[in-house]
């Protein structure tokens, strides 16, 4: 089995903090990593919970689990015209590179905080104080040794992405394809967002849903189409790692499932 092929068949799955030492043990049974998700930002403001982060990092390390990062997100805007929600948002950040770093964590998802719905002036506002706030988060991304990835939520077509990517090329800054999101939020196949994106995507989070709102369902259990996505990597040789953002008490079946869907994406077979 090639390493690659090991690499997708072991993927992991998101667990807030405080409920990831309990899931250890049976993750480390479904050869399954687990995604550690920063939601409650009183994990890191005003203080560093350092007892709770450092105790994770010792099971992870007893477990052999191995672990990703999902920085806070919650309310966070680079781009948002306060300048203190900008800089609260900035710094929160720098502290999730400490978790990372911490847990062993080679990347940092976070969200962007735009909303399609922003008129022309408004978006290109958005963008003129994100273009100014990002540089020193990436500096902090260089400086921890950790990849910087920009997950799309309420997008509603990848252009804003393509236009960050060619502004800001640089090897912290990368991209979490998330496909529940592209599927039931934007206005472009999820398909579309993975090869026009492909060359920035280090990072894909997989879910179902009914194409209307993010239900985070177990996979099979909706209308999004996962093979053709792990497609347009796996014809590539590419080989992200995979988070399955699926309720802990349906992960068995979930799992089973993308095992079968890489299966067909490396034999290159398609399912109906």
């Amino acid at each position: 089995m090639s390493p690659a092929k090991e690499t997708w068949e072991s993927p992991f799955h998101y667990c807030e903090l405080t409920k990831a030492d309990e899931r250890l043990e049976r993750l480390r049974d479904l050869r399954v990593g687990v995604e550690v998700m920063l939601d409650d930002s009183r994990l890191l403001w005003p203080d560093m919970a350092w007892e709770e982060i450092l105790g994770l990092a010792d099971r992870l390390a007893e477990t052999g689990v191995p672990a990703l990062l999902h920085g806070p997100f919650h309310n966070l805007n680079l781009g948002a015209r306060d300048e203190h929600i900008r800089l609260y948002s900035r710094d929160l950040m720098f502290r999730g590179f400490r978790v990372s770093r911490t847990l062993g964590s080679a990347h940092m998802v976070i969200h962007l905080g735009f909303l399609p719905q922003y008129p022309p002036e408004t978006a290109e506002a958005w963008w003129e104080h994100f273009s100014d706030t990002l540089p020193a988060v990436l500096a902090e991304a260089r400086e921890s040794g950790v990849m910087l990835l920009l997950e799309n939520t309420y997008e509603s077509e990848p252009t804003l992405f393509e236009r960050i990517f060619d502004q800001f090329a640089s090897g912290e800054l990368g991209m979490c394809l998330d496909v529940g999101h592209a599927h039931c939020y934007s206005s472009v196949p999820a398909v579309q967002w993975a090869e026009r994106l492909r060359e920035s995507i280090r990072h894909l989070h997989l879910s179902d849903n009914d194409g209307k709102t993010d239900r985070h369902w177990a996979l099979g259990k909706g209308t999004v189409k996962a093979l053709p996505i792990l497609e347009v990597f796996a014809q590539k040789g590419e080989y992200p790692t995979i988070t399955l953002e699926v309720p802990f008490d349906s992960l068995d079946e979930s799992v089973a499932s993308f095992r079968d869907i890489c299966q067909s994406a490396f034999q290159g077979q398609v399912i109906s």
